[in-house]
């Protein structure tokens, strides 16, 4: 009788490990269903600014070609009217040397439109400012560059070498003097 109970007793606790091992293993499903189920939404937001940014980057792709095409185009057709212009100019570079072969009178027709006409230099007139000019003497009288006056240099060496100590001095309104 008491193996009955015990072996009831034992296989009860048995049950239990096993049903708490089991809800374990269950509520740590559960989280990783949650934790996937969650990554798979943030990934598919992902994925969806991934496909938005792909189509634009498609049409921006598109327009950039519509663009270069267009370019293109407009590069062949200048090259197209560069090509005309050289022509047009090459012939009548051809007519004017046939013209001149013909009529040696008429290059000097055209020597008389292509150069200005002489006219005479422009002069300006003299203005006195007031201020006598001082001239060398060896500079014609009324020369408009003023010339340095003489400087006795001896009197320039006695203060060579000299430091004037200006930290005291201020001007007006300066404030007064501070030192750090």
């Amino acid at each position: 009788m008491f193996n009955d109970n015990e072996d009831d007793f034992m296989s009860t606790i048995k049950k239990e490990q096993e049903k708490d091992k089991i809800e374990k293993e269950e509520n740590a499903m559960k989280q990783q269903i949650t934790k996937l189920t969650e990554e798979n939404k943030k990934l598919k937001f992902v994925n969806m600014d991934h496909e938005t940014t792909i189509e634009d980057l498609k049409e921006s792709i598109v327009e950039k070609d519509q663009k270069l095409l267009n370019l293109e185009n407009q590069l062949k057709q200048l090259q197209d009217k560069v090509l005309q212009t050289e022509l047009q100019l090459q012939q009548k570079i051809t007519e004017l040397q046939q013209n001149t072969n013909q009529n040696p009178t008429s290059q000097q027709q055209y020597d008389n439109i292509s150069s200005p006409p002489i006219s005479k230099p422009l002069s300006f007139a003299n203005f006195n400012s007031g201020s006598p000019i001082v001239s060398n003497p060896n500079s014609a009288p009324g020369s408009p560059m003023p010339q340095p006056m003489n400087v006795d240099r001896s009197l320039l060496r006695k203060w060579k070498d000299w430091n004037v100590d200006m930290t005291t001095w201020r001007s007006v309104g300066s404030g007064p003097i501070v030192e750090f």
